[in-house]
């Protein structure tokens, strides 16, 4: 643009020292002269950079990069809203699960509760079933290895597509199960399940584990394992800052198959 207004300028000047003598130039009338004058100075108004024209209008991209940026800023708040949304219904559940009198699911439908200050009682007749057979993978074994308090997960130099942080106020509380395949090459569906997976910590009841999209996700596990194969899954739960976690139990329970609860720490 600037290249362009220089090239009228420099055009401009030629024509005024054309007119002024220095140079061969026709007779013109006094009309004539007063058409190159105008010329000149019309030159000099479309590049003047105090005018607010242009060889090209460019009012049409700006207005179409203002409206991407409005849908962008709206994507946003919508997005926000829904998080918002899900951390508030997740809440209610949870402090509705609190005032109920079971502690755990109870296919008889007796009380779990033995009085003994919110200690659960495991069902006698399902205290033998382990974890495998109870999700159908006998050529598996599953097994507890721990837990860690942590903001996010997992951690930063996890190469993993998907993560998830902790909510104001909370921590995530991840347990870990060593699962192995004792069998030949083969796939752990565990997602196809439909096998509802509930933690209690520290015997404040048991409330749903976090459904994610994690890979390692043991509640909605999907994985092909290697013959003789180890890996570590995890489960996901949220916990009030400082939470000392003395003792976790998990529930696992499906229509077709009742329930199970098999303490973890304690």
């Amino acid at each position: 643009m600037r290249r362009t207004a220089a090239i009228a300028l420099s055009l401009v000047l030629i024509i005024a020292l054309l007119m002024s003598g220095c140079a061969s130039y026709p007779n013109l009338t006094a009309e004539q002269d007063e058409m190159i004058s105008e010329y000149a100075v019309s030159l000099l108004l479309k590049y003047d950079s105090e005018n607010h024209s242009r060889l090209i209008d460019t009012s049409e991209f700006m207005n179409m990069y203002n409206t991407a940026l409005k849908i962008r800023e709206y994507g946003m708040a919508a997005y926000e809203a829904e998080k918002a949304a899900e951390e508030e219904a997740r809440r209610a559940e949870a402090e509705a699960q609190q005032t109920s009198m079971a502690l755990t699911d109870n296919p008889s439908g007796g009380s779990n509760n033995d009085g003994t200050g919110g200690a659960t009682v495991i069902d006698s007749s399902t205290a033998s079933i382990s974890i495998e057979e109870f999700l159908n993978a006998n050529d598996f074994s599953i097994s507890y290895s721990g837990f860690d308090i942590k903001n996010s997960y997992p951690d930063e130099s996890t190469d993993y597509f998907f993560s998830m942080d902790s909510t104001t106020g909370n921590d995530l509380l991840v347990i870990y199960f060593d699962v192995k395949n004792n069998g030949s090459a083969q796939t752990l569906n565990i997602f196809g399940m439909n096998t509802t997976f509930k933690l209690n910590i520290n015997n404040q009841g048991f409330h749903s584990a976090f459904k994610t999209m994690l890979e390692d996700d043991l509640s909605e596990y999907l994985g092909d394992f290697a013959a003789g194969e180890s890996k570590k899954l995890v489960l996901i739960y949220e916990v009030p800052e400082g939470t000392a976690v003395s003792s976790i139990e998990l529930s696992l329970s499906s229509n077709s198959k009742g329930s199970i609860t098999k303490p973890l720490l304690y």
